[in-house]
């Protein structure tokens, strides 16, 4: 891609839109891409930028785009209730579901099995608004899990779990979250049985 008549707002191919701009429609892109209905594994799109009249590589990000499948999704559609008296059966004290952090593996589960939203805040709020029988002992709260949201892990989706290799730093808070995400997902398969 060339700049236009050399001028560093003006990207050749794009009209008159501004690398900011063209920035939020690659976002925009790279959102529909998650969404759409393909089975592969996934695909991965790198930008690379180069400054106005350099003759090297300034910056290279890396995007991974994982595709998730609106058919699959619907295969693991849980009522309210259902998926509320899942949590409620791992949640407290002597439960797997004993740590507020921990409830960042349940958002990351909830998003790719289960049509719940990708935004941790949004998810959050959901989970804490479902019909619970009792009230829980420990309540999903994002501020408890915000400061993880840029965790690789977190990043990579639940999807990319069970063959992800994990930095020393997240090795601890990944565990808790993966052995809580698989007691959310007994717990659902045990309702289904039901």
């Amino acid at each position: 891609m060339k700049y236009k008549d050399e001028d560093p707002d003006n990207l050749g191919g794009l009209g008159d839109l501004l690398p900011a701009e063209v920035l939020q429609k690659v976002n925009e892109l790279l959102e529909q891409l998650h969404w759409t209905d393909h089975t592969n594994q996934g695909s991965k799109i790198e930008f690379v930028y180069v400054a106005s009249g350099g003759q090297h590589v300034d910056t290279i990000q890396t995007q991974n785009v994982y595709t998730i499948n609106r058919q699959e999704l619907s295969k693991n559609k849980y009522t309210d209730q259902q998926m509320a008296d899942a949590i409620s059966s791992i949640n407290g004290k002597g439960k797997v579901l004993d740590e507020y952090q921990k409830w960042l593996g349940i958002c990351c589960y909830v998003s790719a099995r289960c049509g719940y939203p990708m935004d941790l805040e949004s998810c959050c709020q959901r989970l804490a608004n479902l019909p619970y029988k009792t009230p829980l002992e420990y309540v999903p709260q994002y501020k408890s899990i915000r400061v993880y949201a840029t965790w690789n892990f977190v990043k990579a989706g639940y999807e990319q779990w069970s063959n992800l290799r994990v930095n020393d730093q997240e090795r601890n808070l990944f565990v808790k979250c993966y052995d809580t995400a698989l007691a959310l997902d007994n717990a659902l398969n045990m309702l289904r049985m039901e």
